[in-house]
């Protein structure tokens, strides 16, 4: 995702600069939105996974008839 991102602001800037110059505002926005999704996309991403590590454990614990050892 980083790495996506970075080509997202590396190239999007310079279609940015090449959009405002022409006068095309909108064309513009487009590289902002798709970082402002990006960012988006991780916070909802983690917020889903937020139980994630229980769950995992509980699940391997269940499957094997184990026990945690903490």
């Amino acid at each position: 995702m980083i790495l996506w991102a970075g080509g997202v602001a590396t190239i999007g800037s310079g279609v940015m600069i090449a959009e405002l110059r022409e006068g095309r505002f909108s064309l513009a926005l487009v590289p902002l939105f798709m970082l402002t999704f990006a960012v988006l996309l991780i916070v909802v991403s983690r917020w889903f996974a937020r139980h994630e590590g229980t769950f995992i454990t509980d699940l391997i614990v269940e499957a094997v008839d184990g026990r945690v050892v903490r």
